[in-house]
């Protein structure tokens, strides 16, 4: 099970002019004055379902200097009968080069999907911008694509973005380039968006090897880059320095990019559907759902529970959104059977959604014709003709791979959770930047069609697994104690800043209570993730939620941090009312941030962290009505200090 205990503390390191982050065996955020030139560099050990294999670090020596260092430790990877121990050393360097080496060991017989050396290439200094790949005296030059590049599969093997390489220079901004040196196995690469990573990423081992692969006791698995950054002589670096803690991190509200949408925000209704009591009531008026989402996968034999979640929608005057699962066999009968119980429970639909089945990530697929003229005729058209949408419930991948068939489709759907490849807290926030390049990749694909995103979950219910398989006599080990946590909270205002600013026009974001939900229930796997909440009490992600649900009008202006992606932002200045803005740290560190361009002499402010959340979820009505603290503004400004993941909702009346 997820949780914000596990992650490591970060050490800040120094190799010339480079600054970066040790966290764990992994490297974040490597800036070569001020300019990021890698995102992450790890090393990734996946089973043959392409499970993430966690692994147990020992032997830990760290020297340093004021430019330059040596790291060095093992790490061990144990899995069913997997046994992989690897020996890291990273070099930082007085000339600004940092070298990163795996030197591991098979100890049994065990399959696996891959093992080796990753590197992240962060959106923002690559998108555009062109690179150049070498393999020995071959080479190519090319441009990292702002519209996703998909993934495909061919003749059973998938597609990488590039050719293979051992050498991969990148243009940076600034006049700065950073250059790639791998040894042991050539590398490729691929655009991390198919899977909602904000990132490209550079891996060894081409997919063209196929896997899963065999590796046998005493089988050496060896892997290093070499990071060279340098700059055009003379050049002046026009980046802004990332933020260091105590630093006030500057958000100038005046700078506004562009004008976005709130999209449409419903829930999942989970296992709470038969369960609604006053106090369930009480928190679906404050979140003011356009919609919960009722799923069926038809002849899963259900049939009461679909119903009975069905009456609770309409008990709640709440439309619903219906997923239909179906196999390409079916008999028209059972999806007769369903139709029938919409309309026996009294429940309105907003809309169809229809997908083909699958047992796995793997397996998913979109939506083919004949399940979308299945669920219209027999379905959709009975129920007054309401939307059909297509595509599928997994991930972005599957909508790039095959696009669907968009006749008789009024919408595309596609599902999200930010931690395919990695579950540590910085990924993951890194992450939520991935959801504005979306619209325009799929209305490209599809026609021009509307776009939505359902389910929308913190971890996905059918792996793959980052932090690792979860064990089969554990029936929550796959759950995410995040969900129930400041964490989560805000993850929520930057995955819906980025999400207003690519044209989504609808969201099905978490279940409404339990386990994967807003507030906790009176499950057992409620319980597990959030032992320290009534049933009843609200999650802090509720709260961000209740706040928006406020906000008639849906229109939010797009304003950042220039120096730090992990702080989001929602703005909103109607032409009549207050100004409204929700405003999150994503760090885990504490963060000053100065906000600018406040036309107004006084500011209401309420804060959401660790001092205030046992408050906010145990009288979430008092909590949510409350601006208690009022801040003088000085020339347009005011300085805030929020703690790790914390949320501040300021209002404030501009001044004629």
């Amino acid at each position: 099970m997820s949780d914000t205990s596990s992650q490591s503390a970060a050490r800040r390191l120094h190799a010339g002019r480079v600054a970066l982050d040790l966290v764990g065996p992994d490297l974040f955020d490597l800036n070569y004055d001020g300019t990021q030139i890698t995102q992450r560099i790890y090393v990734a050990v996946r089973d043959e379902v392409w499970n993430t294999v966690p692994g147990v670090m020992s032997a830990l020596r760290v020297v340093e200097n004021a430019d330059s260092f040596v790291v060095t430790f093992d790490m061990s990877h144990q899995y069913n009968n997997m046994d992989y121990s690897w020996h890291g050393t990273i070099t930082g360097m007085v000339d600004s080069t940092v070298i990163f080496e795996m030197d591991g060991v098979a100890n049994s017989d065990f399959r696996h999907a891959k093992i080796g050396l990753n590197v992240h290439h962060r959106l923002r200094e690559h998108l555009g911008r062109s690179f150049h790949a070498t393999e020995g005296e071959k080479g190519a030059t090319g441009q990292f694509p702002m519209i996703v590049d998909p993934q495909l599969e061919r003749d059973g093997v998938l597609t990488a973005m590039t050719a293979p390489y051992d050498t991969l220079k990148c243009e940076l901004p600034d006049n700065k380039t950073v250059t790639f040196a791998f040894e042991g196995d050539l590398f490729e690469a691929q655009d991390h968006r198919n899977w909602a990573d904000a990132n490209f990423k550079s891996y060894g081992t081409p997919m063209i090897a196929g896997w899963p692969k065999d590796a046998h006791a005493g089988t050496t698995i060896k892997q290093s880059v070499t990071i060279v950054p340098s700059s055009e002589p003379g050049s002046i670096s026009a980046s802004v320095k990332p933020s260091e803690p105590n630093t006030p991190v500057l958000i100038d509200l005046t700078a506004r990019k562009a004008t976005g949408r709130l999209p449409d925000i419903g829930h999942r209704l989970g296992s709470t559907g038969d369960a609604f009591d006053d106090t369930a009531f009480a928190r679906l008026e404050q979140l003011s759902p356009t919609h919960l989402h009722v799923g069926v996968s038809v002849g899963d034999g259900r049939e009461q529970s679909f119903l009975d979640e069905l009456t609770a929608c309409a008990s709640a005057s709440i439309p619903v959104e219906l997923s239909v699962s179906v196999g390409t066999s079916e008999s028209p009968d059972a999806l007769d059977d369903i139709q029938r119980a919409v309309v026996e429970s009294g429940a309105e639909v907003r809309r169809v959604l229809a997908f083909p089945k699958s047992a796995s990530f793997r397996d998913a697929g979109c939506t083919p014709a004949e399940i979308i003229e299945l669920v219209r005729e027999r379905i959709a058209s009975r129920l007054g003709s309401v939307p059909l949408i297509g595509g599928t419930d997994q991930f972005f991948a599957e909508i790039a791979r095959t696009p669907p068939v968009t006749e008789g489709l009024d919408g595309i759907n596609f599902g999200l959770n930010p931690q395919v490849h990695a579950e540590d807290n910085r990924s993951l926030m890194d992450n939520v930047v991935a959801v504005r390049y979306f619209g325009d990749s799929i209305r490209e694909l599809c026609a021009g069609l509307p776009i939505q995103i359902s389910p929308v979950s913190l971890i996905g219910p059918n792996g793959p697994y980052p932090a690792g398989p979860p064990p089969a006599d554990d029936p929550f080990a796959a759950l995410d104690r995040r969900q129930a946590e400041l964490f989560c909270a805000a993850w929520t205002v930057g995955f819906l800043a980025n999400a207003s600013q690519a044209n989504i026009t609808s969201i099905t974001l978490f279940d409404v209570a339990g386990a994967c939900g807003l507030f906790a229930d009176r499950s057992p796997a409620s319980s597990a993730v959030a032992p320290a909440f009534d049933p009843g009490a609200a999650f802090p992600a509720f709260h961000v939620l209740a706040d928006l649900a406020s906000w008639t009008d849906r229109s939010v202006l797009n304003v950042s941090a220039s120096e730090d992606e992990r702080i989001f932002a929602l703005l909103q200045t109607p032409a009549d009312g207050p100004r409204r803005l929700l405003l999150a740290n994503g760090n885990d560190e504490p963060r000053w941030m100065t906000l600018t361009g406040i036309d107004a002499e006084i500011i209401r402010l309420r804060t959401l962290d660790n001092s205030t959340a046992a408050w906010a979820g145990s009288m979430p009505e008092q909590f949510g009505a409350s601006l208690p603290e009022r801040r003088a503004v000085y020339d347009g400004s005011v300085t805030l200090a929020l703690a790790p993941y914390a949320v501040v909702r300021a209002e404030w009346d501009p001044t004629t």
